[in-house]
């Protein structure tokens, strides 16, 4: 009896671990376990399976305006027209769309004393503005949400997210009550914005910047804001008011921003001199951010330490109807990071 207990207590403990080793064993073998860590490791995984693209990595999302040299707009394009390169590498274009979406959109208004000490002589200093802005907002899409600032040396928040073109309006009249006036905060009020404009609701984000492009008092510098235009997936569009005396260092200077900042983001600039350039650019505007193309694709691996992508987009041939051949200028961002920045 004393032989039996003595040999139960030695079998027992390697009975255990036995035990505790073929669950184990078993899961190892399992055909059905779920995979761990399945991403794809190059540009032909995620071309041959997009849904496993999709589902793995996270894809970049690229707006892309396409016109002729005269500006018209192309439109009806096909994913098969475009080619994405990300640095070098051609990247697969997972996801294609040319639908007219809406977006959040913040306006942007200069009101120093820089500006409209020349650009209005005997109207009220906010009125061809303000009745531009009518036509702007009536080529929106109705879904548009829209934030205004204001800026003179100082940038404010007038009106946080509304869906009520009016409710923009309205914001600008009170304002301009104050006779706003003084030096110009550009640099700031696009810092704010840019910081607004990210906790947008729409996934589609633009600024519509109303300025001379001049800048003599803000805190922040054109390079922490031309970085966080970088970090940012907003399109930032320049309306540029003008008169016959353009023609100053400080003009060149400001404008020279103003296409800075639109190349960054795949935006323009407008240049206006009257109500009807003026009137012309904002509908121009309108219609560019309904007829953009958006393209998605699995981003190639940096090739930099700041996790920076430089994009590039290129068109196949392109004929009208007549079969002359099209020559198409293409406007998108200029690339993007893995992911921002620590700040």
């Amino acid at each position: 009896m004393n032989f039996s207990r003595r040999l139960l207590a030695l079998i027992l403990p390697f009975l255990a671990a036995l035990l505790s080793v073929i669950p184990a064993a078993r899961a190892r073998q399992n055909p059905n376990a779920p995979a761990q860590n399945t991403t794809p490791t190059s540009s032909s995984a995620a071309a041959t399976n997009t849904t496993d693209a999709t589902a793995n990595a996270d894809l970049t999302f690229v707006s892309v305006s396409v016109t002729d040299e005269h500006g018209r707009y192309l439109t009806g394009l096909s994913r098969e027209a475009f080619t994405v390169f990300d640095g070098r590498e051609r990247r697969e274009i997972v996801s294609f769309s040319a639908e007219d979406a809406p977006e959040t959109i913040g306006v942007v208004l200069d009101a120093s004393g820089s500006m409209f000490s020349r650009v209005v002589r005997s109207k009220s200093k906010f009125a061809r503005i303000r009745n531009s802005l009518l036509r702007f907002f009536r080529g929106c899409n109705a879904g548009d949400e829209f934030f205004l600032i204001a800026f003179n040396q100082s940038a404010q928040l007038l009106l946080d997210t509304s869906n009520d073109p009016a409710a923009v309006l309205a914001a600008i009249d009170r304002y301009a009550v104050g006779e706003p006036k003084g030096q110009t905060a550009l640099y700031d009020a696009l810092y704010l914005a840019l910081d607004r404009v990210a906790r947008g609701h729409e996934p589609r984000r633009a600024l519509l910047l109303v300025t001379d492009g001049q800048d003599n008092v803000s805190k922040y510098t054109i390079q922490e804001v031309r970085q966080a235009l970088k970090e940012s997936d907003a399109i930032v569009y320049s309306v540029a008011l003008l008169d016959s005396e353009f023609d100053s260092q400080l003009d060149f200077a400001g404008h020279a921003v103003l296409q800075d900042l639109a190349a960054i983001s795949g935006g323009g600039v407008f240049y206006a001199r009257n109500d009807e350039e003026i009137n012309a650019a904002m509908t121009q505007v309108a219609a560019e951010l309904r007829a953009r193309y958006t393209v998605a694709f699995v981003p190639a691996p940096a090739s930099n330490k700041s996790g920076w992508h430089e994009v590039k987009l290129k068109l196949g041939e392109l004929r009208d109807a007549h079969g002359k051949k099209v020559k198409p200028v293409v406007r998108a961002r200029a690339g993007f990071y893995d992911a921002a920045p620590a700040r």
